[in-house]
């Protein structure tokens, strides 16, 4: 029988689970539940959410009744339950997991992540990990599809921007032609009544980041760098991508911190190929840097994996992880400056047989608009 995707990614978590000797498993985040049941849970209106894979591969989802409408409309194909609505919906949901769990022989091993653990569990993460390291066809056809939605999103960053725009602004414009581009996730909040967030000014759960802007009004400072990413959605999988722009020629100091990232990023990406070990390249990478920045101002990891949503750090000097083909990073550099915004790159990297391929065709460089 052929398997579809999400069959072929359950079976590749209940091997991990046998291995580990684990029975069931208990998923609550949004990207372990993607990968085990093709399910966007970043838009639901009540947290919670929780996910069983028991024996068989056989999944049961349980959430909000609040989220009824969205979970019916998505296509899940597994079982559900659901908790009601009110003031004690956390002790229901509770009890609901409860009466899941009761159901199973008492010598059942549980494997959960955290927001789900019950007593003599054992850690989910590290089974979820070791299975969505590696991706299959499918799933780098999907990462294709977010990468090539990152780059819609940097080009119309770079093409909307001006210093007049509040950040807000500009991100529902990028939301809005994301969206166009048949970008799934919840895109322009602010069509709703989520608002702003009152850390960044830019719309909750927003698929555009902007880092520098004034913080109590949304508005650009023309006279610092603007740092930007984009976290999209393509059936479910993440695409990344980001830059710096700024409004005024750079000065000297300035210039030169960005073409030493930009080359060092580059070099550190042509390192990228099966056999070589993470802490290779993070090395390698800061040996380019050597003598140009200070290390306490450039950050401790430059690669994280990434698939159903950003995961576990990948490229830092303490991973010994050896990298193979169909292994997926998101590769973000950085140099911190002592006043203001610093200066960032992102882009996402396939590792494949004889080296990497890079998802994203936009330029990793300092985007001057003046």
């Amino acid at each position: 029988m052929t398997l579809t995707p999400v069959q072929r990614r359950v079976q590749r978590v209940a091997e991990r689970m046998e291995a580990a000797r684990a029975d069931v498993l208990l998923a609550t985040s949004p990207s372990a539940i993607a990968y085990l049941a093709d399910l966007n849970i970043r838009p639901f209106t009540a947290p919670g959410t929780v996910l069983i894979l028991g024996p068989g591969g056989n999944t049961t989802l349980l959430a909000s009744e609040a989220d009824q409408p969205k979970i019916a409309a998505s296509g899940y194909q597994g079982l559900t339950d659901f908790w009601p609505l009110g003031e004690d919906a956390e002790e229901r949901r509770a009890s609901v997991l409860r009466r899941h769990l009761a159901g199973l022989p008492s010598s059942s091993r549980i494997a959960a992540e955290r927001g789900a653990q019950a007593e003599g569990s054992i850690a989910a993460e590290p089974l979820l990990d070791a299975a969505m390291r590696i991706k299959d066809d499918d799933e780098i056809r999907r990462l294709r599809g977010a990468a090539d939605l990152a780059d819609i999103g940097y080009t119309a960053v770079v093409d909307r921007m001006t210093p007049e725009l509040r950040v807000y602004e500009i991100v529902r414009n990028v939301d809005r032609s994301l969206r166009r581009a048949g970008g799934g996730e919840f895109w322009s909040p602010l069509e709703h009544a989520a608002g702003v967030t009152r850390a960044g000014y830019y719309p909750a759960r927003s698929i555009a980041t902007l880092l520098g802007r004034h913080e109590e009004t949304g508005v650009l400072d023309p006279s610092q760098p603007l740092p930007f990413a984009l976290y999209p959605l393509s059936e479910n999988y993440t695409g990344t991508a980001g830059t710096t722009i700024v409004f005024e020629t750079p000065g000297p100091l300035l210039r030169s911190l960005a073409d030493a990232l930009s080359d060092a990023t580059e070099t550190a990406l042509a390192a990228i190929r099966p056999g070589v070990r993470a802490d290779e390249v993070f090395a390698i990478h800061r040996r380019a840097l050597q003598g140009t920045v200070s290390p306490d101002r450039l950050d401790p990891v430059i690669g994280y994996s990434v698939g159903t949503g950003p995961a576990r750090p990948l490229l830092s000097a303490t991973s010994e992880e050896v990298l193979e083909p169909g292994m997926a990073l998101s590769v973000r550099t950085a140099i911190a400056r002592e006043q203001g915004p610093g200066i960032a790159f992102q882009t996402t990297v396939l590792v494949t047989e004889t080296g990497n391929e890079r998802l994203n065709i936009v330029p990793l460089r300092l985007i001057e608009l003046h």
